[in-house]
């Protein structure tokens, strides 16, 4: 079982480069999730140091949450087409950022994000080279 599983995420590392990030296992969502990522802070102008609180409510003040400090998904459409995606993709980001997968299953109830998803998102860089996508 050992060596199965180090052959396994051994053939995760295709360059060989002794490194397997968040890219190996979904490189479509990382090149989606590295676009949100700019774009929304692209929307920030100027800013050293970013309050992630801050940068939710305002990225989410026109899309009128229902509860506020949250995004539910039709919410994060709004937002995000604010930014330029489509319907599509903005259900797949919205899948990638909620803890549950955007399924809202279990105890609490309907799917959502929260700024702690935008913080997430934003710290995107310490989990994967971001410079070649």
């Amino acid at each position: 079982y050992q060596a199965r599983g180090a052959e396994d995420w051994q053939g995760l590392d295709g360059g060989r480069a002794g490194c397997v990030s968040l890219f190996e296992f979904d490189p479509a969502a990382v090149v989606l999730l590295a676009k949100v990522r700019e774009r929304v802070l692209a929307s920030v102008p100027g800013e050293d140091s970013i309050d992630v609180e801050e940068l939710f409510e305002t990225l989410s003040a026109s899309a009128h949450p229902a509860k506020p400090g949250r995004l539910e998904a039709l919410e994060f459409r709004s937002v995000m087409r604010s930014l330029g995606f489509s319907k599509s993709d903005s259900d797949r980001v919205f899948s990638h950022l909620d803890a549950l997968g955007g399924t809202g299953q279990g105890c609490r109830g309907a799917a959502y994000i929260t700024a702690k998803d935008f913080l997430w998102l934003l710290r995107l860089g310490g989990l994967v080279h971001l410079d070649p996508v």
